[in-house]
């Protein structure tokens, strides 16, 4: 019985892998399959809770929309001075964007961790329920001269995380960078960790730029992290750095935000696919090189298994 289970599962991986092959060098892929061996997308995180939001001070929600009634984006919203709208309440500082995604506004303060954790997940790591997750934030970098940075943690897991700072529009440089540490939990709330054989494989993705020399988005990875490249992506590595070093924002090159983000099928422009055999961490920020205007310095990173690439079910024993 479970001899007959294996050799099918075993005949379901080969074939895959097989056919993979077949596309392997066409855009959309990966040189070598990617095994999505850890599953925290939409489907799996739909029923999430958030348990709890750790922070030293948060941002009031109701002070921050009054004093900024002209401000609609969220990025822009963010995008301020937050002296004198602070709270220590975290339930003042819960707001519902206008889109309806509902979040926390905290003010993240330079090698200060703050922590959400997430419940009622429904994620997996090879077939192994993850309950729940525990996402810590710590700015190293920040323009602000206090070490702040404001942001916005959204209730919904894959939605992760906006931050955004206000910058005089003639400063030339400016830029953020933001730790994170991501901890999983099975029911039995022990740490769910990956083998080396299997790695956690997670997207880096929605990686704005209008080239390396202007403004760029990046995800810093460490030694024994792998990037995965993907053919007709524009996001490469250099150094530990993953970024578009050629601009995919305003068309300048070719190619504008119209054309891959959030268009089915032609997100894989501006994203890459990473692998780790550790807890997953890394760093994700925003470099401004040549200002062209801005009197914010802001970001959104989305953190989940929703890969801009094709990808292979792992090969699972039974029994």
């Amino acid at each position: 019985e479970i001899a007959a289970k294996n050799k099918a599962e075993k005949e379901r991986y080969e074939k895959e892998v097989a056919e993979y092959n077949k596309h392997k060098n066409e855009n959309g892929y990966v040189a070598k399959p990617v095994n999505k061996t850890l599953i925290f997308d939409r489907e799996a995180t739909k029923n999430s809770k958030v348990v709890s939001v750790k922070a030293a001070e948060y941002i009031d929600a109701k002070k921050l929309t009054d004093k900024h009634k002209d401000k609609k984006l969220l990025i822009s919203m963010l995008s301020v001075d937050s002296s004198g709208l602070t709270t220590k309440d975290s339930k003042k500082a819960h707001f519902y964007y206008n889109n309806g995604a509902g979040g926390t506004l905290v003010v993240l303060h330079k090698n200060q961790p703050v922590t959400i954790t997430y419940g009622n997940l429904n994620a997996s790591y090879l077939g192994k329920k993850i309950a729940s997750a525990e996402f810590q934030y710590t700015v190293k970098a920040t323009p602000d001269s206090k070490g702040r940075l404001n942001a916005f943690l959204h209730d919904d897991p894959v939605a992760t995380i906006v931050y955004g700072i206000n910058i005089d529009p003639r400063t030339k440089k400016a830029g953020a960078e933001i730790e994170m540490l991501v901890r999983f939990f099975g029911e039995d709330g022990k740490e769910i960790l990956p083998t080396k054989e299997n790695p956690f494989v997670f997207s880096g993705a929605s990686l704005n730029s209008r080239g390396e020399n202007i403004t760029y988005e990046f995800v810093k990875v460490g030694n024994t992290d792998t990037v995965h490249e993907i053919n007709g992506s524009k996001v490469a590595r250099h150094g530990n750095k993953v970024y578009s070093k050629t601009d995919i924002d305003v068309g300048t090159n070719g190619i504008s935000i119209s054309d891959w983000e959030a268009v089915q099928g032609k997100e894989y422009i501006g994203a890459t696919v990473i692998s780790t055999p550790n807890r997953i961490k890394f760093t994700f920020g925003n470099e401004i090189v040549n200002n062209p205007g801005y009197d914010g310095n802001s970001m959104w990173f989305a953190f989940n298994t929703d890969l801009k690439a094709k990808s292979i079910t792992p090969y699972q024993e039974k029994g």
